[in-house]
């Protein structure tokens, strides 16, 4: 069963459905409170139901292609990794969402977080700072700055707004290495919602590559990611070989975006 509904609305959906004995794919985030999206993974799990998230940057094929130079070794020991995003997004054709006093971290940098966590993994501390700019309708935050910091010293940041006015957007994501880097755009968020091809580059030392190397991206965020999600669900309930975004392990991005919040609310670094 696919459930795509708002974000409030869903939890007594899905618990009905796991009733019902179906698997289910949910929509991200799984639950807007952590407490509540714990137990409908532990819901899941005691009544051997397979529960996936749709969180679908982690397939887009420009983020599936550079996780995979990563973990081939094409840029040595990731250390960095950034995404960029400076745009105008009209929030009006989701009135719940103008009303959300959580909007930019809880409905859109959670992509780039659960992406980050799908290359480098769990961050130990965070930080971050968001803010409105003026006039804005929308009751939450649109601009955010967070900082990732790792166990093993890598760092991510990531630098979101939705209010550029002037029309010279940016969404770019890259990955730093002792080895190397892999740098690219999210099409998508250039014309939003037709949108563009992604661009992926990668400049390797043990590839090697010969300067920056394109990658022949040829599919887009919005549809071909959203395959991943619903594949990643049908194997898992055919082979019993985990989705990645299995509610379980989709826990981690939800426990990411609390934590962001915490740092917000208190202006203080957050351990996790």
């Amino acid at each position: 069963m696919d459930i795509a509904v708002v974000p409030h609305a869903q939890p007594p959906i899905a618990r009905a459905a796991l009733a019902a004995g179906k698997h289910l794919l949910c929509q991200k985030p799984l639950a807007p409170d952590l407490a509540e999206a714990r137990e409908l993974a532990a819901l899941a799990e005691a009544g051997g139901r397979r529960l996936a998230v749709n969180q679908q940057l982690r397939w887009d094929e420009g983020i599936a292609a550079a996780r995979a130079m990563v973990r081939a070794g094409w840029i040595g020991t990731p250390t960095a990794m950034s995404f960029n995003v400076d745009v105008k997004t009209d929030w009006s054709g989701w009135s719940w969402l103008v009303r959300s006093e959580r909007l930019e971290i809880m409905y859109h940098s959670i992509h780039y977080l659960d992406a980050v966590r799908s290359i480098l993994g769990d961050p130990v501390r965070v930080f971050c700072a968001a803010s409105r700019t003026p006039g804005q309708a929308e009751t939450g935050e649109s601009r955010t700055m967070s900082t990732l910091l790792f166990e093993d010293g890598a760092r991510a940041l990531l630098h979101v707004n939705h209010e550029n006015r002037t029309g010279d957007f940016r969404a770019e994501f890259r990955i730093d290495g002792d080895k190397g880097a892999i740098r690219g755009t999210l099409g998508l968020l250039y014309d939003y919602p037709h949108g563009r091809p992604d661009t992926l580059e990668v400049s390797s030392s043990t590839a090697p590559t010969d300067g920056w190397t394109a990658y022949p991206v040829t599919e887009r965020w919005i549809p071909g990611a959203f395959a991943g999600p619903m594949a990643g669900l049908l194997r898992w309930i055919a082979e019993d070989e985990p989705s990645p975004t299995a509610a379980r392990a989709n826990l981690g991005t939800l426990e990411l975006v609390q934590a962001l919040y915490k740092s917000i609310d208190s202006g203080e670094a957050q351990s996790l």
